[in-house]
């Protein structure tokens, strides 16, 4: 049985797949493409070095991702 957070993270996925690759603005979007978008636009907060223990890459932002993926923002 899948956690809520792993729902979500799925959905998060076949979203930014959506907006990549069916609307045509990233169409050669492949998994290491999505893992960069999300890493990229992952919130992070605090004076920590990342990725960590604790936070990983951040908190998860889909906002931050689809500005990662028009080139807005990058590991801020």
């Amino acid at each position: 049985m899948s956690t809520c957070y792993e729902k979500i993270k799925k959905y998060m996925i076949c979203y930014l797949t959506k907006i990549g690759i069916v609307q045509g603005n990233v169409p050669t979007m492949d998994g290491a493409a999505i893992q960069r978008f999300l890493i990229r636009g992952a919130r992070r907060p605090g004076t920590y070095s990342y990725p960590n223990e604790i936070w990983g890459f951040g908190l998860l932002d889909l906002y931050g991702s689809f500005q990662a993926m028009r080139g807005i923002r990058t590991n801020t």
